[in-house]
C-alpha cells in the first residue's frame, strides 16, 4: 500500500515537472508569445501570470495541487466529478472522470444535474472555460447554489478560491 503511494506520489511530481519544463522550453523558444496568447484572462492552469502586461512574469500555484488531493479524499472513489474549466487537472490530481460541459448556461446547469450522476462538482469562484461557465461560477450564483448543493470544502489557493460541492438529494 505504502509503496503505490510513493509511486502516485512520484508521478505527480514528474507530471508537473513536465508541465515546468514546457513552459520553460516555449518560453525560450518562442520568447513570450505562447504565454501572452494562452488565456485572456492570464491564467494557465496551475500557472498564473503575475501582470497581464508583463506576461514573461508567471509562478506557479503550489497550493492548487494539495487542495485538489484534498477534495479527492472527500469524493467517493466511483463518483464523477463536474468541472467548469481545466478537466484534465481536475481529473489527474482528483483521481476521478472529470466532465466539462462546454455548452451549459445558467439556465440549462440544474435540469443537466437532475438529468446525469454528476452528484459532486470542483469549481473555482469566478472561473470558467467560458463565458457562461463563468457566470454559474459568480461569486453572486454561489449563493444560488448552496439551496441545491451543499458545500463540504473550501479553500484558497494563490490563484482562486476552490469549492467542492454536493448535491443535497444525491
Amino acid at each position: 500500500m505504502q509503496n503505490s503511494f510513493f509511486w502516485i506520489k512520484l508521478k505527480k511530481k514528474i507530471f508537473i515537472g513536465i508541465i515546468l519544463a514546457f513552459f520553460l522550453l516555449n518560453s525560450i523558444i518562442y520568447g513570450n508569445k505562447i504565454l501572452k496568447t494562452i488565456h485572456q484572462d492570464c491564467s494557465v492552469g496551475l500557472f498564473k501570470m503575475m501582470n497581464c502586461s508583463h506576461p514573461d512574469k508567471f509562478y506557479f500555484d503550489e497550493k492548487y495541487v494539495p487542495i485538489l488531493e484534498q477534495f479527492s479524499k472527500q469524493i467517493p472513489q466511483d463518483e464523477k466529478v463536474l468541472v467548469f474549466n481545466e478537466a484534465p487537472y481536475y481529473k489527474f490530481f482528483l483521481d476521478r472522470y472529470a466532465l466539462l460541459n462546454w455548452s451549459m448556461t445558467n439556465k440549462d446547469f440544474m435540469p443537466f444535474i437532475n438529468k446525469s450522476e454528476y452528484k459532486y462538482i470542483v469549481l473555482a469562484e469566478n472561473n470558467g472555460a467560458t463565458n457562461a461557465l463563468k457566470n454559474i461560477t459568480s461569486t453572486k450564483n454561489l449563493a444560488n447554489l448552496r439551496k441545491d448543493f451543499d458545500i463540504l470544502d473550501n479553500q484558497s489557493s494563490r490563484t482562486r478560491k476552490l469549492y467542492l460541492l454536493r448535491l443535497k438529494n444525491g
